[in-house]
């Protein structure tokens, strides 16, 4: 990939930034119908030889302008900035350090002496080095670091050429002066002017890295202040008004999320991400339709994005329509990045649409797959024979799926079991539990609890339970359609228990 960048007319020999135009290049090969790594290697490959056979005019000024770049003293600003930690660090700001601006044009004086100069011969191994690096890097894009190694070579070679020239003068070799003065005057000539204008270019915004990186540290004010700066320093970058918006989002204020996306889109509107971003600003907002319009936009740009395909399946869920929902999940499911959230909810959505013999299968699928962890395989068998007994109110076959975890290695799930398969009495399974559950793990047990009050005919304690599993619904998660699935089955057998 970094040979197609290096020898692309249309990057100009500079590195794609990180962040959206990187991942935009990424998935060029997936957009050309590519998708396994050893294909995508003999894809760019390709790319390369097309670019010369077709663009060889385009593709040779570039080499020229990477050839002027790399012997210019200009240095192109990347993720590894050397001229912001030099400047940043107290004693390499300090001026006397040589940079390449000064020790360039002299190691060149030295190499031209080469040719007359016995002695300036002596130094054809660190030229011949020098060279050999410069040859390494010349297929790549063009950046300062590639040629620290090189400054390191050639520092003998330019400190020969200031004691050759003092000598010359002090014996006053004046025509060996002259001619050293005239190779060093075209040797700055070449790389001490901003010939191609690099100065003006903004590669890489720093106070998007710096955002990113207080991001990590969890720091999201300082994130939010990184990235705002970086908008001010580079209003043409998309990268940090896009995790502008997504710090919105996450605090709750999806008007300013809005607003961030859509600059971000403004400035790259061929990446997916921001349109995925308008598109979890509408959910927030409650405009399901909207955001479908947007998954389905991002699905244009970038074909089988799975975020874009996420933000799809959730957007049919607030909209009520399970099936679609359900099958955006199996499409999700079949790519190599599946992962076993995505068949829950999958399942999720069969629950909902009432077709408990399709959320069955998917259950008895995670079950059945062992590179899924021990805790989901669980998991699916304890929902799985729920989803059995529904489908079928076969106790029998609820249980021998429940049976499947107490063959397994011990869960949170393995109580439950034991509780709903009889292994142990009610007391003795519960004692198991942690106490102070929250969330959808304490809806496990309470719900389970039931069921199991249901089978032994107590069906007010199971009134009960199913009653308590309902009553941690809130207005919120009703309205946007957002239901645990114990929640769904308890409506069902809350109806069984009267």
């Amino acid at each position: 990939m970094s040979i197609y960048v290096g020898n692309n007319p249309d990057y100009g020999g500079l590195v794609v930034p990180a962040g959206v135009r990187w991942l935009d290049l990424v998935y060029e090969p997936v957009r050309a119908g590519v998708t396994l790594s050893r294909q995508k290697d003999s894809y760019w490959h390709d790319q390369v030889r097309k670019i010369v056979t077709e663009r060889t005019g385009s593709w040779a000024r570039l080499q020229v302008r990477k050839a002027l770049m790399l012997a210019g003293r200009f240095e192109i600003s990347q993720e590894i900035d050397i001229g912001i930690y030099r400047a940043a660090a107290r004693v390499l700001s300090w001026p006397v350090w040589p940079g390449w601006g000064v020790v360039g044009p002299l190691a060149a004086v030295a190499i031209a002496a080469m040719c007359e100069s016995k002695e300036a011969r002596r130094g054809l191994p660190l030229a011949f080095c020098a060279a050999a690096y410069f040859a390494s890097i010349f297929p790549v894009q063009v950046a300062a670091r590639y040629r620290l190694p090189v400054v390191i070579t050639l520092l003998p070679l330019a400190g020969w050429t200031l004691i050759w020239l003092f000598d010359s003068v002090r014996h006053r070799e004046w025509h060996a002066a002259a001619r050293g003065g005239a190779v060093l005057s075209m040797a700055c000539l070449v790389a001490w002017p901003d010939w191609l204008g690099l100065r003006r270019e903004q590669i890489i915004n720093q106070w998007y890295l710096v955002g990113v990186k207080r991001y990590d540290e969890k720091d999201e004010a300082g994130a939010l202040a990184a990235f705002e700066q970086g908008t001010l320093s580079n209003p043409s970058d998309p990268d940090c008004p896009l995790e502008s918006g997504r710090i919105f989002l996450d605090e709750g204020e999806p008007a300013k999320a809005r607003a961030a996306y859509e600059k971000s889109h403004n400035n790259f509107p061929r990446g997916p991400e921001a349109i995925i971003g308008l598109g979890n600003c509408a959910l927030a907002e409650n405009h399901p339709g909207e955001a479908m319009r947007h998954a389905a936009e991002a699905l244009q740009v970038a074909p089988d994005d799975m975020d874009a395909l996420d933000l799809g399946m959730r957007a049919s869920m607030a909209r009520g329509d399970w099936v679609a929902a359900a099958m955006i999940c199996r499409e999700m499911s079949s790519y190599p990045t599946g992962s076993a959230s995505v068949l829950f909810s999958e399942a999720l959505a069969w629950v909902h649409a009432g077709r408990q013999e399709e959320a069955l299968r998917v259950y008895d699928d995670i079950a059945a797959t062992r590179w899924f962890s021990a805790p989901e395989r669980a998991r699916a068998a304890y929902l799985g024979g729920v989803a059995a007994w529904h489908s079928t109110h076969d106790k029998a076959a609820a249980v021998k799926r429940w049976q499947l975890i107490l063959h397994d290695d011990a869960t949170f799930f393995t109580p439950l079991a034991e509780l709903l398969t009889g292994a142990k009495a009610p007391k003795d399974a519960l004692a198991e539990i942690p106490a102070g559950l929250q969330g959808i793990s304490r809806e496990y047990v309470v719900y389970a609890q039931g069921l199991a009050a249901l089978f032994d005919g107590r069906t007010d304690e199971a009134q009960r339970c199913f009653e308590s599993v309902l009553a941690s619904r809130n207005a919120k998660r009703l309205a946007a359609r957002d239901q645990y699935v114990t929640e769904i089955w308890s409506i069902e057998d809350l109806g069984v228990a009267k």
